[in-house]
C-alpha cells in the first residue's frame, strides 16, 4: 500500500502585524483553519502555530472533454491526504527557519514538492492568486528565507495579489491594513476568496 500523501502549508507574515498586507498570507491561513476546523496550537519545536488534519480530495478521471452527445458520465475518486498548517512566529525575513523545521519534523517524508507557501505579491492585482512551483524569489523576503532554509526553491508558492501603489514606499505599503474589501474576501472561510486558494491548493495536490 503507498503511503498516504502529506503537505505542509504555510502563511507568511509577521504575526504581531496581523491583516496588513503583507501578512495576508497568514490571514488566509487562519481561513483554511476554520474553514476545515483545524485547531492551530503553539509549538516551539517549529516556532509557531501549528495544526493538523486529513481531507478528502476529489479526483477527475481523464483530462479529456466529453463530446456532447456522449451518453457517459466521467467517473470521480478521492484521494486522501494528511495537510499539516503552519503560521510561523518568527519575522517574514527569517520565517523560512519555521517552514524548514516543519517540513523536517512533521512531513513524511521530507519533500520541498509537498511545501506550499501563501505569501503577499506585489506583482498581482488585489483579490487575485498567482500559483507558481520553483524559482527565484522576485524580491520577497520571506521565500527568499524559505529557499535558504530549505536549500532549494523547488516548492509551491500561491502568490496573493496586493497591487502597488507607485506614490507610496514599497516597504510602506506592504504593511498598511487591508483594505475592507480585502479583509473580507481573505477572512470569509467559506467565501469565494479561499474557494479560489483550496481550488488552487487542490489541483497542487493531484499534479
Amino acid at each position: 500500500m503507498s503511503r498516504q500523501r502529506h503537505f505542509l502549508i504555510a502563511g507568511l507574515g509577521n504575526f504581531s502585524y496581523p491583516d496588513t498586507r503583507h501578512s495576508v498570507g497568514q490571514t488566509i491561513l487562519e481561513s483554511l483553519a476554520r474553514r476545515f476546523q483545524v485547531s492551530l496550537n503553539h509549538d516551539r519545536g517549529v516556532i509557531g502555530w501549528i495544526g493538523e488534519t486529513e481531507l478528502d480530495v476529489s479526483l477527475k478521471k481523464g483530462k479529456g472533454k466529453i463530446k456532447e452527445d456522449q451518453a457517459a458520465v466521467e467517473p470521480t475518486t478521492s484521494q486522501r491526504v494528511s495537510i499539516t498548517l503552519l503560521k510561523p512566529k518568527l519575522l517574514m525575513n527569517v520565517s523560512g527557519k519555521s517552514i524548514s523545521m516543519a517540513m523536517r519534523t512533521k512531513i513524511r517524508p521530507a519533500n520541498t514538492r509537498s511545501v506550499i507557501v501563501l505569501h503577499d505579491s506585489l506583482e498581482q492585482r488585489p483579490l487575485f492568486i498567482s500559483p507558481k512551483l520553483g524559482g527565484s524569489a522576485n524580491g520577497h523576503n520571506g521565500v527568499k528565507s524559505t529557499i535558504e532554509a530549505l536549500g532549494s526553491a523547488d516548492f509551491h508558492r500561491i502568490r496573493i495579489g496586493i497591487g502597488r501603489d507607485k506614490s507610496t514606499d514599497v516597504s510602506t505599503y506592504v504593511l498598511q491594513s487591508l483594505s475592507s474589501k480585502e479583509l473580507r474576501h481573505w477572512s470569509d472561510a467559506d467565501g469565494q476568496g479561499i474557494s479560489d486558494v483550496w481550488e488552487a491548493i487542490e489541483k497542487i495536490i493531484v499534479t
